[in-house]
């Protein structure tokens, strides 16, 4: 994952990241929900940076914002067929790859 502020950060990289988290999602939900007719339950993976911003990640905040709503959105219209669908909010975990970002990811960071 790429780190820089809004301004510097490209589209293209941008526009994979929401590729993959939104758009991976929301086909995951496209695709499932019709095969739940008889009740069941979705987890969706959001981050803790759905539910706050972090700087230099802003791609990503966004995707993981997104998932949440479209976890609310899937549950109000999966209720009918006694679906559930959630979401889980994991922080990051100290490990080679969260230490392999630019710049690091640190748990006491800034966040808003």
């Amino acid at each position: 994952m790429e780190r820089s502020s809004i301004e510097e950060f490209s589209e293209e990289e941008s526009d994979k990241v929401i590729a993959v988290n939104v758009k991976g999602t929301w086909l995951g939900l496209k695709y499932v929900l019709p095969q739940m007719n008889d009740g069941g339950s979705i987890i969706n993976t959001s981050s803790v940076a759905g539910l706050r911003g972090i700087p230099n990640v802003s791609a990503y905040v966004t995707s993981k914002h997104a998932i949440i709503g479209l976890t609310r959105t899937a549950a109000l219209e999966a209720a009918p067929r006694k679906t559930r669908v959630n979401s889980v909010h994991p922080s990051g975990v100290d490990n080679r790859m969260m230490r392999s970002l630019k710049g690091g990811l640190r748990q006491k960071e800034n966040i808003a």
